[in-house]
C-alpha cells in the first residue's frame, strides 16, 4: 500500500476512534408504552421493522392485538386484528424486502373448524393499516398446531430471497400427559411460501424424534428459524433430548439429521425460562455468516438461571462452548431471552428479564446485552429504571421480542401497569454501531462505503449520508426503474470521508427510484420510494 494511502487511512481511523471516544455510553434508550390502556391482557409479543421505511415498526401480541409506529417507535397505535380463521395468540411477525408485514398467529375458527386447527398468516401491504383475511399452513384435522415462528430470507445473495419460512409444533392430542405413541405425540413442522404469503407448502417434519403432548420440556416445542447469506435455513427447538438443531441447504425442501446442542436440566421449563432463539448474521461485516443460538439455562443453580450463547462459524457443523451473556455476579435469575443481530452493523443483541437488582421476591428488570465481536463477550445495559412486578398472579407468558436494523434496536416486553398487563418497548439507538462497522471495514483492505437515506419513503425531500474512502472521485446519481438518470446530485473529487446531501424531490412523479453511489472502485445503491 502506498505511504500516502496508509497515512490517509490512519487519519481516517484516528478520526473515527476519536469520535467514538467522546460518547460516554454507546446505548441511548427511552422506554415507551406500546399497547393502549383499554386492551385486555396483552402478552407474548413479537416485533418487526419495515425494510423499505425503517421508521415504520410493527408489533403483535396475544390474544389478537397488532400495533404500529411510524416514528421509530416513539409513539404507537394499536387495536385488535381479525381473521375468519380466528385468533388464538402466539403472535410472530416478520417483514419482507418490499415492506410487506406478515403477522402469524394461532387459529380458532368457527365450526367445523376448531381451536388451533392451523397456523394463520395475515399480510399487510400498507404498513399495518389493514390486513388480509389470511392464508394458512398446517391444516391437519384432529391435530393442534402450536407455537409458530415466521421469518423471511432477506439476504440479497440468497437464491431464495424473500421466501417466507414458518416452523411450529404439531400435537396429536393437546394437552395430554400420555407417553408418546403413534397417535399421541408432538413434532416440529416446517412450511414455506414462495409467493409472498399467498400460499404455503405442505408441512414437512423436521424433528427426528417425537415428544409427548404435555406442553412441557418433554414436548417438541419452541421452534425458531433463521437464514444464512447463501440461503441455508437453520432451526432450533427444545425437546426430550435437549436443545436441538437442524438445517436445510435446499430452501426448505428437505432437512438433515437432528443435532443436540445442549442438554437441559431436569425440571427445565420453557414456560419459565423462555424459548431459544436462533440467528444468522447477514451483515457485510467480518461476522457475516456467524450462527448464534441464545437460550436460558440454570446450570449454575436451580434459582440462578443465566443467559447463554452458542456460536457456530461453519454453518452449524461445529459449535463453540457456551458463552455467558449476562455479566452480573449475583445469584438471581435471568430468563426469557430474545435476540437479534443487526443485518447492517453485525452487532448482536439479547434482551431478557433480569433479577440482579432485586432480592428475587417477585421483582425483575429488563436488560439489553450487546456484542460487537460476534458474541465473544457482551456488555449489559439496564432498560428499566425501576424493577417491575412479576408476582401478582398475572401470567407473564412464554416470550418477549427484539428487532434491530441499522443501529436502531427495539426490545419489547410485557410488564404490569397498575396491576394490568401492558406492552412496553425500549427505543434504543446504538450510536457507536455504525462507527464500529466503518472502523472494521477500514481494516479490511480499504473497503469503506456506507449509504443511508432518510426518510424513505420520501415526500418532498430526502437526506443522503455517506461514509467513503477519502480523496476519491465521488458520484451520486438518482435513476428511475429503467436506469435512466433523473438527477446528478454530486460528481467531483472529495477530500474528506463523510458527506451529507439534501435533495428536493417534489418535482418527481411518485414511484420507485435508485440512489447510486460510486466512490473510486466501490459502488452501492439503495431503492427510494417517492410518494407525495
Amino acid at each position: 500500500m502506498e505511504i500516502k494511502k496508509v497515512l490517509t487511512l490512519l487519519s481516517f481511523l484516528a478520526a473515527l476512534f476519536a469520535a467514538a471516544s467522546v460518547s460516554a455510553q454507546p446505548i441511548i434508550s427511552s422506554v415507551v408504552q406500546v399497547s393502549p390502556d383499554n386492551l385486555f391482557d396483552p402478552e407474548e409479543v413479537s416485533i418487526a421493522i419495515d425494510q423499505v421505511d425503517p421508521t415504520h415498526i410493527a408489533a403483535g401480541s396475544a390474544p389478537n392485538y397488532f400495533y404500529y409506529s411510524s416514528n421509530h417507535g416513539q409513539s404507537w397505535q394499536g387495536d385488535g386484528i381479525a381473521s375468519s380463521f380466528g385468533e388464538a395468540g402466539d403472535a410472530s411477525l416478520t417483514c419482507d424486502s418490499k415492506g410487506n408485514i406478515y403477522h402469524a398467529h394461532l387459529s380458532s375458527p368457527a365450526a367445523p373448524g376448531y381451536w388451533l386447527d392451523r397456523i394463520v398468516i395475515q399480510k399487510s401491504t400498507n404498513g399495518g393499516n389493514t390486513f388480509s383475511d389470511g392464508s394458512f399452513a398446517g391444516h391437519h384435522p384432529t391435530r393442534q398446531q402450536y407455537k409458530e415462528f415466521i421469518t423471511c430470507d432477506l439476504s440479497t445473495s440468497s437464491p431464495y430471497h424473500d421466501y417466507l419460512y414458518l416452523c411450529w409444533s404439531e400435537f396429536d392430542v393437546f394437552p395430554s400427559q400420555n407417553t408418546p405413541s403413534k397417535f399421541d405425540s408432538s413434532r416440529i413442522l416446517f412450511s414455506r411460501s414462495t409467493d409472498a404469503g399467498t400460499s404455503w407448502s405442505l408441512p414437512i417434519i423436521v424433528s427426528d424424534r417425537q415428544g409427548d403432548c404435555s406442553d412441557t420440556s418433554n414436548s417438541e416445542e419452541g421452534a425458531s428459524c433463521a437464514t444464512a447469506p447463501n440461503g441455508d435455513i437453520y432451526i432450533t427447538w427444545s425437546g426430550p433430548d435437549g436443545l436441538m438443531f437442524n438445517k436445510s441447504t435446499d430452501g426448505g425442501k428437505t432437512f438433515g439429521n437432528d443435532k443436540v446442542l445442549s442438554s437441559l436440566p431436569p425440571g427445565w421449563n420453557f414456560h419459565e425460562s423462555g424459548f431459544a432463539t436462533i440467528l444468522c448474521d447477514i451483515s457485510p461485516t467480518k461476522q457475516r455468516g456467524n450462527l448464534y443460538v441464545v437460550f436460558s439455562h440454570n446450570q449454575n443453580g436451580t434459582k440462578n438461571s443465566d443467559i447463554f450463547l452458542l456460536r457456530s462459524l461453519d454453518g452449524g457443523n461445529s459449535w463453540d462452548p457456551p458463552i455467558r451473556v449476562n455479566d452480573d455476579t449475583t445469584q438471581f435469575e435471568q430468563y426469557r431471552p430474545a435476540a437479534a443481530v443487526d443485518p447492517v452493523t453485525g452487532v448482536l443483541y439479547a434482551v431478557f428479564y433480569d433479577g440482579r437488582n432485586t432480592n428475587g421476591g417477585g421483582l425483575t428488570d429488563l436488560y439489553l446485552a450487546r456484542s460487537t465481536n460476534g458474541g465473544l463477550n457482551f456488555t449489559n445495559y439496564r432498560l428499566t429504571k425501576n424493577p417491575i412486578i412479576t408476582s401478582s398472579g398475572t401470567y407473564f407468558a412464554d416470550y418477549i421480542g427484539i428487532a434491530a436494523l441499522n443501529s436502531y434496536v427495539y426490545p419489547i416486553w410485557k410488564q404490569l401497569k397498575q396491576n394490568r398487563s401492558a406492552i412496553y418497548m425500549a427505543v434504543v439507538r446504538d450510536t457507536e454501531a455504525l462507527n464500529d462497522v466503518a472502523i472494521q471495514s477500514a481494516g479490511q483492505a480499504d473497503h469503506i462505503l456506507s449509504l443511508q437515506i432518510s426518510p424513505n419513503p420520501v415526500n418532498n425531500n430526502f437526506r443522503i449520508h455517506l461514509i467513503h474512502q477519502p480523496d476519491q472521485y465521488l458520484s451520486v446519481i438518482l435513476t428511475d426503474v429503467m436506469g435512466r438518470n433523473v438527477a446528478t446530485i454530486y460528481n467531483e473529487r472529495f477530500s474528506g470521508n463523510e458527506n451529507n446531501f439534501s435533495y428536493d424531490s417534489y418535482h418527481l412523479p411518485n414511484g420507485i427510484y435508485y440512489c447510486i453511489v460510486q466512490s473510486g472502485k466501490e459502488r452501492t445503491q439503495q431503492k427510494i420510494i417517492i410518494s407525495h
